[in-house]
Order: structure tokens, then C-alpha cells, then sequence
């Protein structure tokens, strides 16, 4: 029978406040092709809104991934 190992990979989204606008800008992002290389695969991504602040606007993505063991 085929064994799996998995990985989580989480990447937030930063407030930027300047003196005139608000922006949110994320974290660095994933290099997808090297995960490929070692062998992951994404099987899924989880946008996660934090009701605490702004509704509605995504503040977290994860990044479900699996190998073969």
C-alpha cells in the first residue's frame, strides 16, 4: 500500500499603512517548481479570513502538499 507524508505551508498577507493608503502585501510566496523537484505535489490551498479584523479579505493561505514516502 502506497505511504504519503504531507506538508503545510502557510503564508500571511502583512498591512502596509503609509501616510496616504492602506495596502496589504503577502509574504514571500512558495518556489512551486522546486517543491515539484523534491518530489511534492500540491494537492490543495485554504484561504483563511481572520473574522477579528477587515471581513471578508483573505489573510492567510495554506498550501496543502504530499509525496510519496
Amino acid at each position: 500500500m502506497q505511504k504519503w507524508e504531507y506538508q503545510v505551508i502557510s503564508i500571511k498577507r502583512k498591512r502596509k499603512e503609509t501616510f496616504s493608503s492602506l495596502t496589504y502585501e503577502w509574504e514571500t510566496g512558495i518556489d512551486l517548481g522546486k517543491m515539484g523537484e523534491e518530489g511534492w505535489e500540491l494537492v490543495s490551498v485554504l484561504p483563511i479570513a481572520n473574522l477579528d479584523k477587515i471581513v471578508g479579505i483573505t489573510h492567510e493561505l495554506q498550501y496543502f502538499f504530499k509525496r510519496p514516502k
